[in-house]
């Protein structure tokens, strides 16, 4: 009845609703996936100026697209990244790639695409680089050393991609880093923080300090704010982050005049 005041939802109706505002979104972004983009299959180029499927990239390209289905849960981010290179077209542009552990954290992969996403849509909207749009690729590495490597070197021989966004882990990074080195490919990475890191190659840097920074200010909080000399270190030595930032904590406490009395692994 016009003018009726509407009773409240109830939990079961508001959980309802929210499923189908997501069936909505993941549809949309399915629509545009599936149609306009087609999965971003074929983005990688073997040199000879065209695009292909298969050969060189062709192994990376299937993991992209076979991983449609984890993107979908990414939501706005992937979309506006779709949107965005839809909008584009078949117009001269520029283009960058984000390597991204879309199969095995998809949390991971949300923070760093909201910003890539962000600098996409900032720099479009500002009319593009001296009027020159951004593509982003969006590749699925696992965050996996050996499938990042094989992205990576599908990106140094795709002469469209300008630079990468990525990887994630410090042992990932590092694992690419000589294949970015001999390919003359730029890649920066907004997570990866261990030392090894420092002076690899001239074409790897990351947006972030090394554990040298984090693990000093880690050693003075609790030298001088808690005041404590002694300290056990848990750590993983299956990490290369863990094994980095253990290395630069039990420096750092040790200078400071601590002492660290056991190292567990």
């Amino acid at each position: 009845m016009i003018g009726k005041t509407r009773a409240p939802l109830g939990p079961g109706e508001q959980r309802t609703r929210q499923r189908r505002r997501t069936q909505m979104i993941y549809l949309g972004v399915a629509m545009i996936i599936g149609g306009t983009i087609g999965g971003i299959s074929g983005f990688f180029d073997q040199g000879d100026g065209h695009r292909h499927r298969e050969g060189a990239g062709g192994h990376c390209v299937r993991r992209v697209s076979s991983h449609q289905q984890d993107a979908l849960l990414l939501g706005q981010d992937v979309v506006d990244h779709y949107l965005n290179n839809a909008r584009i077209g078949s117009q001269k542009s520029y283009t960058i790639a984000a390597a991204v552990p879309i199969g095995s954290d998809i949390n991971a992969a949300l923070e760093i695409m909201r910003g890539v996403a962000q600098a996409q849509n900032e720099i479009n909207r500002a009319g593009g680089i001296k009027g020159i749009p951004l593509k982003v690729l969006i590749a699925n590495d696992e965050n996996n050393s050996d499938i990042a490597n094989q992205v990576a070197t599908a990106f140094v021989k795709n002469t469209q991609v300008l630079g990468v966004i990525g990887h994630y882990a410090s042992d990932v990074t590092l694992a690419t880093a000589d294949t970015y080195q001999s390919g003359g490919l730029v890649a920066i990475s907004p997570i990866s923080t261990t030392v090894k890191l420092s002076g690899r190659s001239r074409f790897v840097f990351r947006t972030v300090p090394s554990d040298y920074v984090a693990a000093r200010a880690l050693a003075e909080y609790m030298l001088q704010k808690l005041k404590q000399q002694k300290v056990a270190v848990f750590f993983n030595s299956q990490s290369g982050y863990s094994q980095s930032l253990k290395s630069e904590f039990v420096t750092a406490v040790s200078l400071g005049g601590g002492q660290v009395i056991n190292e567990v692994d």
